[in-house]
């Protein structure tokens, strides 16, 4: 394998760089490398200096003032903790969204002079650079068409939360930026700025426009930029036994009440109803009766009964996530089954 031991991935929303962690990091574990997802989402995040919705708010909050400064210094000095760390580590560290997101993205709505932004980025690369990182930069020539499919697997509610942050942010008042056409602009404008970084930064990097979707060519490069083997597929069972899974599970936590569903289309299974899990997610086969949520650092792992020869329970194994916790056990709801 290329001599690296950081792998970023970039994009603007909706371009698969999590998706792409996540299979990246299967493939590297069944090659016998040892590999870490930080998801960007994740709330014991190395880099963040917010590590909760709190925590978060303040940094938000300072940024907003004018205090922009001590954040990014704040935010340097944990980006040269965490690669003194990884140095010293023997995994490999995925990290998606989060040279070009996380403060960039909070940066660039402040209508910060673009010199700034270079600035702290050139400071990043400066740190990292004892790592050999290497880019795996997904750039996207339609950003509306990105931002359609995002938020059509998404909800419109999440649609009318980016118009409303960009409408409401510095950048989008001076520039008068309204509604999804004002979102194009922003974004296009961003994504101009990532473009000018990516191509400058030194370092080994494939750069994709993932337009099409047609991720078997985009992982092949990838794999080729890496010096790895082809992804394949693993064969954990086929399609056939899927139905005893399909059900609706609640959590056993009176706690954190909730109800899910696991349903089955065409050849595959599709979660609904889990907190932090977009609609509609898909489930990941890696064994036998275990699943990854897609895009997502969270795993199912289905207990079966032997006498109805279905899903008993689900436990789900997952970290502590920004937005919320996860309910850890369900039990499958009989009258469903």
């Amino acid at each position: 394998m290329l001599q690296t031991k950081l792998i970023l991935l970039e994009g603007v929303p909706g371009s698969g760089k999590s998706t792409l962690a996540q299979t990246l990091l299967r493939h590297l574990v069944r090659q016998g490398i040892p590999a870490r997802w930080w998801y960007e989402e994740d709330a014991a995040h190395p880099v963040y200096i917010f590590h909760d919705l709190a925590s978060l708010q303040h940094v938000l909050t300072e940024l907003s003032s004018g205090q922009y400064a001590g954040v990014v210094k704040e935010a340097l000095i944990a980006w040269q903790r965490f690669a003194d760390a990884v140095r010293a580590a023997e995994e490999v560290v995925l990290l998606d969204g989060c040279l070009f997101g996380y403060l960039t993205w909070s940066l660039f709505p402040l209508a910060l002079p673009t010199a700034e932004i270079r600035a702290y980025l050139a400071e990043v690369a400066h740190i990292i650079a004892p790592l050999a990182p290497c880019l795996l930069y997904l750039s996207q020539d339609d950003i509306a068409a990105s931002f359609r499919r995002v938020f059509a697997s998404r909800g419109p509610a999440i649609e009318q939360a980016y118009i409303r942050n960009v409408e409401e942010s510095p950048y989008g008042r001076l520039s008068g930026l309204r509604g999804f056409a004002g979102l194009v602009r922003y974004w296009t404008t961003y994504r101009a700025l990532t473009d000018a970084a990516a191509s400058t930064l030194p370092w080994p990097k494939v750069i994709l426009d993932t337009t099409e979707g047609a991720w078997g060519a985009y992982e092949q490069r990838i794999v080729d930029l890496l010096a790895l083997p082809p992804i394949a597929r693993v064969d954990t069972g086929g399609a056939s036994d899927l139905s005893r899974f399909v059900g609706a599970y609640r959590s056993v936590d009176d706690a954190l009440p909730v109800t899910c569903t696991v349903r089955r289309e065409d050849d595959g299974l599709f979660l609904d109803g889990m907190p932090e899990v977009w609609p509609h997610t898909r489930l990941v086969r890696k064994a036998p009766d275990v699943f990854d949520v897609a895009s997502l650092p969270i795993e199912i792992h289905f207990a079966m009964d032997s006498a109805e020869g279905g899903a008993d329970t689900m436990t789900v194994r997952a970290p502590a996530l920004l937005g919320g916790s996860i309910p850890t056990v369900f039990e499958r709801e009989r009258s469903t089954a």
